[in-house]
């Protein structure tokens, strides 16, 4: 129905660079409650942080940090239930990143230590991001046990069937070598998820960040 036609549409959008059109369509229809709602809200977040990094390059901070809290709070018209208001750890790292960018180190603290405290430990979920936060907190033991799993498994994920676990290995995987501090390592495993799927919202995003140098900020 509507639902999916216009959730495709917002897709194609932001494919093409157009986040405030993309988010206007998302913006401007009452979704089912039983549609995709985690695609939806994946879209949502993807979109509202690529807007966050445009702003953040224009030095609109403030903006940026809008756009971070829009993403953690999607609205009732998306149709997600109460799951999405859970805090992401995702969510939370790129605040810090942003904070760090800015030069607000002790907020950005506080964001880092917010990631380090949810429960995101999944590795097929948002785990890696937790796992960053501990490391910048000081906890390096509980994160580098983690991230010792992390990497083995990871690894395997990339040749699974699932193209979706695929798209989240590449994307995980790219994530860990920016932190690793290896730019070009990083640049391949998103490129590479692009190359499965174009639409993947979020490796796109990572690899703008990337690019904008803003990734930087999660060497160890």
């Amino acid at each position: 129905g509507n639902d999916q036609l216009l959730q495709q549409l917002a897709l194609l959008e932001a494919q093409m660079g157009n986040y405030q059109q993309a988010l206007a369509i998302l913006n401007s229809h009452t979704f089912g409650p039983t549609h995709l709602s985690y695609s939806l809200l994946h879209l949502y977040r993807g979109i509202q942080l690529m807007l966050a990094l445009q702003a953040a390059r224009g030095s609109e901070f403030s903006k940026a940090m809008d756009n971070i809290a829009a993403a953690q709070n999607p609205p009732s018209n998306l149709g997600v239930d109460s799951f999405a208001k859970i805090t992401s750890s995702r969510l939370l790292m790129y605040k810090a990143l942003l904070l760090q960018a800015e030069g607000n180190h002790s907020a950005g603290m506080v964001a880092w230590q917010a990631a380090a405290d949810t429960a995101d430990s999944d590795i097929q979920g948002d785990g890696l991001f937790r796992a960053i936060g501990l490391y910048k907190t000081g906890r390096t033991q509980k994160a580098d046990e983690w991230l010792k799993e992390f990497t083995e498994v990871n690894e395997q994920r990339k040749t699974d069937n699932s193209i979706t676990l695929r798209l989240h290995a590449y994307e995980m995987a790219g994530i860990y070598a920016a932190m690793q501090g290896n730019r070009h390592q990083a640049e391949q495993n998103f490129r590479t998820a692009l190359e499965i799927d174009q639409s993947y919202l979020y490796a796109r995003q990572a690899l703008s960040w990337l690019d904008a140098g803003m990734l930087d900020g999660l060497k160890k």
